[in-house]
């Protein structure tokens, strides 16, 4: 049963149940040796059979129709109007009935008994409660319908919104990865032809792997370090290189995690692009811890900032605005992302919370 028609399939249940109880309940209330016959069922019937009238006609109809188009006084003038038409409907079934009986007894008739406007006044309260039941059953599975609707429609919004994100960082990733090695061809052509194959096996994995929502975080560092060793290779002896990542194999033995793909490329990428400068000396420092026990990622980049242009003017390019973006689709309440720019060093703290168990604190910086 798929996960539309379990709701309307419980709703049936549930309907049958109800009902099924009010008609069988007042059965029980005749002992073994009272005899019922055909004149008190047929008696009894009639309440349960308009309270359902009463109850689907608005359940199905006069809700949707009228109510939830606050059309108030259609509503209520038409429910007024039913229910005075089953009170007399109900009148004239019982005085029949009556007169059968008595026909069937050889009594003669008789005036006596309860006032009949002490019936009407007493079934007029249940048959308005009926419908109050109605109309609370139907909004509340109204509500459930359109919650439903919301809830299918902002994650297919969020689905686009990740695949459009995804689409960008394509040509993206391509191009900064082509200007690297271009750059490149005119230091050592022979470089440049190695970069070229492990730009392939790059693209490769950029290509098959973000089109899945999470990969182990091995294959991700696996990743990084084929992409840090590519760049690394137009860096001359005056640029210092740190890289420290989690062991992939280690990971990889044990509890590798999941992670959604291409979430560090852009850092790595900007810390190589306005790190690197043509003669001066510089450093380049990344680093990524796992948290096991408490689940966090944590990723630190830092490097000189020769080309401050980007930061001062809030021109990023789509980079930075994509992982924004992609964090708060992914993780939300649960990373911090913070970039720091002190003198002329740019600083760049990523912190993930795998899991959806808690949400992570705001970094505190001095």
């Amino acid at each position: 049963m798929s996960a539309k028609s379990w709701p309307k399939a419980l709703e049936i249940v549930v309907h049958c149940c109800l009902w099924a109880l009010i008609v069988c309940f007042p059965l029980f209330l005749w002992g073994r040796d009272h005899q019922i016959s055909t004149i008190n069922l047929l008696c009894f019937i009639t309440m349960p059979v308009a309270a359902a009238i009463v109850f689907y006609i608005n359940y199905c109809a006069w809700v949707k129709t009228f109510l939830l188009r606050k059309k108030l006084g259609i509503f209520f003038g038409l429910n007024l109007l039913l229910i005075a038409l089953i009170l007399l409907g109900e009148h004239l079934w019982h005085e029949w009935l009556i007169e059968i009986q008595r026909a069937m007894d050889g009594t003669p008739h008789r005036h006596g008994g309860p006032s009949p406007w002490l019936f009407a006044l007493r079934n007029s309260v249940m048959l308005i409660l009926t419908c109050g039941l109605s109309v609370a059953i139907r909004m509340t599975v109204n509500w459930y319908q359109s919650e439903m609707q919301r809830q299918t429609l902002e994650k297919e919004h969020t689905e686009m919104a990740l695949k459009n994100l995804k689409s960008q960082l394509h040509p993206h990733f391509l191009f900064n990865t082509l200007n690297n090695i271009y750059a490149l061809v005119a230091i050592d052509q022979e470089k440049a032809q190695t970069a070229l194959l492990d730009l392939s096996k790059l693209l490769r994995y950029v290509l098959k792997e973000s089109e899945r929502n999470t990969v182990p975080l091995s294959d991700e560092i696996l990743f990084l370090q084929q992409y840090i060793h590519l760049m690394s290779l137009r860096t001359g002896p005056n640029v210092t290189l740190t890289v420290d990542f989690p062991d992939p194999k280690t990971l990889a033995a044990s509890q590798d995690p999941q992670i959604a793909p291409l979430l560090f490329i852009n850092l790595i990428e900007n810390a190589f692009k306005h790190g690197i400068p043509a003669s001066a000396k510089a450093f380049i420092n990344i680093f990524m811890k796992w948290d096991a026990q408490d689940g966090v990622l944590e990723f630190t980049c830092s490097n000189p900032m020769f080309d401050a242009a980007p930061l001062s003017s809030g021109d990023t390019g789509i980079g930075i605005p994509n992982l924004r973006q992609r964090l708060e689709y992914l993780y939300p309440q649960r990373h911090v992302f913070e970039l720091k720019q002190e003198g002329s060093v740019f600083m760049v703290y990523l912190a993930i919370r795998i899991n959806a168990e808690k949400t992570l604190p705001e970094k505190q910086t001095d």
